[in-house]
């Protein structure tokens, strides 16, 4: 049986700065600054769900899913939540020693990207449904 994989390609917006897989960072370095900023122009990245696995003692915390960016990076346990407005996906966090609250341990600083990876991990949840 094929795998399934929840994929979204996101393009760079010029001046952004992007890891492409198609570039590698020592011909980056080389170049000068306005063929780098074509280069980021057109660089996109690969947002792919590797793995949901769902939750059935909670109510609201519906999976937990990994993914994979470029084939080269995994972050691991991005939550699929049930809120009154519906599914949304939770970042990854970790509990604090010293003051017992939760922080995120990823964050996008692109909204565009943020919006492309919520929206790649709620179609793996909504497949495994």
């Amino acid at each position: 049986m094929a795998k399934k994989a929840a994929i979204n390609r996101v393009t760079a917006r010029e001046g952004e700065i992007t890891i492409s897989s198609n570039y590698k960072s020592s011909s980056i370095l080389n170049t000068s600054l306005s063929e780098r900023k074509q280069n980021m122009a057109i660089a996109t990245i690969e947002i792919k769900a590797i793995k949901v696995r769902k939750v059935n003692s909670n109510k609201s915390l519906k999976a937990y899913v990994d993914i994979c960016i470029d084939e080269a990076i995994i972050i691991k346990n991005f939550k699929v939540i049930e809120g009154e407005n519906g599914l949304f996906v939770g970042k990854p966090s970790e509990k604090s020693k010293t003051d017992e609250k939760y922080y995120e341990t990823v964050r996008c600083t692109n909204k565009d990207v943020e919006d492309d990876l919520s929206n790649t991990i709620l179609a793996a949840y909504k497949r495994e449904v």
